[in-house]
């Protein structure tokens, strides 16, 4: 029997618009990013509202001028693929990538869930923390944003 190795690559494999809508068609990866969305809802709360289906099928511009978002979703898309590739082949045997921070090939490997994941990306970090500055901001000045 062959080892299979799969490998991660970064995350400019989704800017071309074209690709983004094939893999959004693949049911798995449809699920995780509906999964990604209640989870960002969660997280962020009614402090800021991303639409990632509308995201995912933005124009390259649209999609390349946010990278802590294009980050996460490439993951998203990746764990997505992940799931895809163990339901119809098996496990494989190496994981291959680099990881910087939060990577999808954590998840994979079940070094880190994929809750986690959504919510120690850099996008979650740096748009929670604007979040809990613009409610602290208003308890202050008694705007009610």
């Amino acid at each position: 029997m062959q080892n299979l190795c799969l490998l991660f690559a970064g995350r400019r494999g989704l800017d071309d618009l074209n690709t983004r809508n094939s893999v959004f068609r693949i049911p798995e990866v449809s699920r995780k990013l509906k999964e990604t969305q209640r989870l960002l809802e969660q997280i962020l709360g009614s402090g800021l509202s991303i639409d990632l289906h509308a995201y995912v099928q933005s124009s390259e511009e649209d999609f390349n001028s946010n990278p802590t978002l294009k980050s996460l979703v490439a993951g998203t898309v990746q764990v997505g693929l992940f799931d895809r590739f163990v339901k119809y082949i098996s496990g494989p045997e190496f994981l291959v990538g680099r990881v910087n921070g939060c990577s999808a090939m954590n998840v994979c490997a079940g070094l880190q869930s994929f809750e986690s994941f959504v919510e120690t990306s850099d996008f979650c970090q740096k748009n929670n923390m604007i979040v809990r500055y613009t409610q602290q901001e208003s308890r202050l000045t008694g705007v009610k944003l």
